[in-house]
């Protein structure tokens, strides 16, 4: 039995190596990024909560799925990025780097907890993956 021609296309292993650190940054955006101890009493706050402006990074990321999505779904592009294509996700994930660094850096007086690490982890792997792939991809021109 063949698969039907609406059948989407399995992620290669390259949307996969750059979709993983958007999911990173789009799930450490819910979780908690700072907090504060007084005694027994512990507050902590969400990324989204402590700085507004990360629901940009949250819609960079997202788009960045997106894209990989339908780049996978796309039976002339077979998974693979094109220029124009790569050139949007590093531009995306530099720029949302920027964001969840800035909010790393000006966070609020107290510990940071594990939701800005994982954030500020996912943003730099998907910097540094998108712009090996665009080097990748201009080297094979």
């Amino acid at each position: 039995m063949s698969a039907s021609p609406a059948t989407p296309r399995r992620w290669t292993g390259s949307n996969v190596a750059l979709g993983a650190p958007s999911v990173v940054v789009v799930v450490s955006l819910f979780l908690p990024w700072f907090g504060v101890s007084l005694g027994p009493v512990g507050l902590s706050v969400d990324g989204l909560s402590a700085r507004r402006f990360l629901f940009v990074a949250l819609v960079l990321a997202l788009l960045e799925l997106a894209y990989l999505s339908a780049s996978s779904l796309r039976s002339g592009l077979g998974g693979r990025l094109s220029g124009s294509g790569a050139t949007l996700l590093v531009t995306s994930s530099v720029l949302e780097a920027v964001l969840v660094v800035a909010a790393f850096a000006d966070g609020p007086a107290g510990e940071r907890l594990v939701g800005a690490y994982l954030g500020l982890f996912g943003a730099a792997c998907a910097c540094a993956l998108t712009l090996a792939a665009r080097r990748s991809l201009g080297a094979n021109r």
